[in-house]
């Protein structure tokens, strides 16, 4: 159902001809979402968390240790997938299999995008970004909450 979701951004049908053309610009997508995901957490570790930092020091609170240690995380993880997204972006798919799976139709014959787009790529991309947004949570939504039940 997730990538079911996430196909619709693409026609169901596509023509053999276009189908390398479907693919090129499908992993330009991922890179584009893996590049963003990179801002994201750029601009939430130096515009939220020396804010959140600042708010626990202004409290006379201890600051949590995930949140101490999220600028270096941080920056790993955001270079990871800065890497990952111009790795995605730069290198051009491998067409041979591809290649093997359009041998079966005719030319002008409409394919379905699920049967050449591997779910892997989408899985792959689904899982990251749920791993984004769970640190992204731990270092600064529970961090922020937690100073806010202080003063219940």
């Amino acid at each position: 159902m997730i990538y079911y979701s996430f196909l619709n951004f693409y026609p169901n049908y596509i023509k053999k001809e276009d189908v390398n053309d479907f693919v090129s610009r499908f992993r330009k997508t991922i890179g584009l979402v893996l590049l963003a995901c990179s801002a994201v957490i750029g601009v939430m570790q130096f515009v939220v968390s020396p804010k959140l930092i600042t708010l626990y020091t202004d409290f006379n609170k201890s600051v949590p240790i995930i949140t101490q240690y999220s600028n270096q995380i941080s920056i790993i993880i955001g270079l990871v997938f800065l890497i990952i997204s111009i790795l995605i972006i730069a290198i051009p798919p491998d067409y041979r299999k591809l290649d093997r799976k359009l041998m079966k139709y005719k030319t002008g014959e409409m394919i379905k995008t699920r049967e050449v787009i591997e779910i892997k790529y989408i899985m792959s991309v689904m899982v990251l970004l749920g791993v984004v947004i769970g640190y992204l949570v731990i270092v600064n939504i529970v961090p922020i909450y937690s100073l806010t039940d202080s003063f219940k």
